[in-house]
């Protein structure tokens, strides 16, 4: 079966997209970052997580090469992408090359998204009583 992901969110763009988030039919989340780029393609190691370690790496507390060292699925895999990050074939990984893993030490942290704000006004709770 060819596993095929989506383009969800760009987290670190630097010239182009470095590391971003992307989903599958199934609504697997996978994390990609960029190990190689050409001038035909850009090379993007890609790792499934789930939404638990996806909210730990966004609060900072888990480091982005752990996540690639010890995937949870121990499935890991490779895209080659043309142009916009659209569409992206994954294709299975026999090994890791030491030098597509990110450095020691990265973390990241997400600005936290708005908190959801209720709209306040009175409220006529008695029509005989004046504001």
């Amino acid at each position: 079966m060819r596993r095929i992901i989506q383009h969800q969110e760009t987290l670190i763009y630097y010239d182009s997209p470095q590391l971003f988030v992307a989903y599958d039919q199934f609504n697997t989340q996978y994390l990609g970052l960029l190990v190689e780029c050409t001038e035909h393609f850009d090379k993007f190691l890609c790792v499934p997580v789930t939404a638990l370690k996806l909210k730990d790496f966004f609060s900072g507390s888990v480091e982005l090469r752990k996540i690639y060292e010890n995937p949870e699925s121990e499935e890991l895999f490779y895209a080659q992408v043309v142009g916009e990050i659209k569409d992206i074939q994954l294709i299975p990984l026999d090994s890791l090359l030491e030098d597509w893993l990110p450095a020691h030490d990265f973390y990241f942290k997400k600005d936290k998204e708005p908190e959801n704000i209720v709209e306040s006004r009175p409220v006529n709770i008695n029509p005989y009583w004046k504001y």
